[in-house]
């Protein structure tokens, strides 16, 4: 340690200089603990993450520190712990726009918890109870095929009617914001996060980003001669940013880089020629809906089998499997059009890399709404605060369920 002494207008003023003094490199450590997440080292990334918050609490990083902390310890199943860190966020950094983020991602989270949890966690969010309300569209038509939706980066709405050869975008209230024409429309990314933040869309054998002039063409492995891939059923986005692709005339999937701007088939004994949708999970798993056989097959990204799911699975209790969607905290969302009701799963991975599906509640439209007019819904879409949007076949409006 070192004594300064400096004359500053007229006055004597002594610094104690430390020359031991830690530099900050919380910037640095903050992107290696993202790292480790990315490549889903989860107890490496948590690690990082403490570490940081230990050696420079008032660092700019911190707070986002502890809100990714909390995060993966809410997608990897320790829902009371996950509060703890969560509150932390609140506690240790009340005046940070995490800490506002924090108290919305306990309240989605728990709302869903709540049932395999039995009794809440002390502190936090009291659910309230499931509310249906029918939402008025104002088109002019009825949606004829509608295939997917999902809430985007906006907070937006959007629908893929593949019939109608539309993409629509809403308010989260309903009211329509603009109806965008293709030509040849075939499928939709179900993630709203896109390739620079927004929706993906394959227009034949052109994949278009809403919002953006460019296209591009997906290349076909085992058909280099005809170019371009064709007959694409689904398509999904992948945390890592590759985009998935499945197609009626393409023996597997096909993983392709957008940072390399090549592709390479996966699993080609195993994929269906039926997949509507396409989603990932926490752990990096692809899941990929059969719509002939109504069950989802998981795969890990090289290709390899990581379970099964049909309605007959275990304590699924579902007649069908209509459509699908994981969310943010590593949640599974089963559509089952048949008994009019959505089952929510908790995906958890053991050691051995398998995965099980913990029963988190079920949410029966049929009952909250009795119309009619609900009663064949054939896609659907969950807001990042577990508002859920039906899309009903041979009708205009959308069932809000909040």
């Amino acid at each position: 340690m070192l004594l300064l002494v400096l004359l500053c207008e007229g006055v004597l003023v002594s610094y104690h200089v430390f020359a031991d003094a830690p530099r900050d490199d919380s910037a640095k450590m903050f992107e290696a603990a993202r790292a480790a997440e990315a490549a889903r080292q989860f107890s490496h990334a948590i690690e990082g993450y403490r570490e940081l918050i230990k050696r420079w609490p008032r660092s700019p990083k911190a707070p986002a520190a502890q809100l990714h902390l909390a995060h993966i310890v809410a997608c990897t199943g320790r829902p009371e712990q996950a509060l703890m860190e969560y509150q932390q966020v609140r506690a240790l950094f009340a005046s940070s726009p995490e800490a506002a983020v924090a108290l919305q991602q306990m309240s989605t989270y728990y709302r869903w918890e709540r049932t395999r949890i039995g009794t809440l966690p002390s502190g936090a969010p009291d659910p309230a109870p499931f509310l249906a309300k029918p939402l008025t569209t104002g088109l002019p038509e009825v949606f004829e095929d509608p295939r997917s939706a999902l809430v985007n980066s906006s907070g937006q709405l959007v629908v893929f009617d593949k019939h109608r050869k539309r993409v629509f975008r809403f308010s989260l209230n309903g009211d329509l914001i603009e109806t965008i024409p293709f030509n040849s429309p075939q499928a939709m990314a179900r993630t709203g996060i896109g390739i620079t933040g927004e929706t993906v869309v394959a227009d034949g054998e052109l994949i278009r980003e809403l919002g953006k002039p460019q296209s591009f063409n997906l290349p076909n492995p085992q058909k280099k001669s005809e170019g371009s891939l064709k007959n694409i059923t689904a398509l999904g986005l992948s945390a890592s940013g590759d985009l998935w692709a499945t197609a009626s005339d393409l023996s597997g999937a096909l993983r392709y880089s957008l940072e390399r701007r090549t592709g390479e088939t996966t699993a080609t004994s195993l994929v269906p020629k039926n997949v509507r949708a396409i989603e990932f999970d926490f752990y990096g798993n692809v899941y990929l809906l059969d719509s002939k056989q109504s069950r989802i097959l998981v795969i890990s990204p090289s290709g390899e089998t990581r379970g099964l799911i049909s309605p007959d699975s275990g304590n699924l209790r579902l007649s069908t499997i209509t459509d699908f969607y994981i969310d943010p905290f590593n949640q599974l969302f089963l559509l089952d059009g048949e008994d009019r009701a959505i089952a929510v799963f908790a995906i958890r991975a053991g050691a051995d890399q398998k995965i099980e599906f913990v029963p988190l509640t079920r949410v029966a439209w049929g009952q909250l709404n009795p119309s009619p007019e609900f009663r064949s819904v054939r896609t659907f879409a969950v807001s990042g605060t577990g508002e859920m949007f039906l899309v009903a076949h041979k009708s205009a409006r959308i069932l809000k369920i909040f």
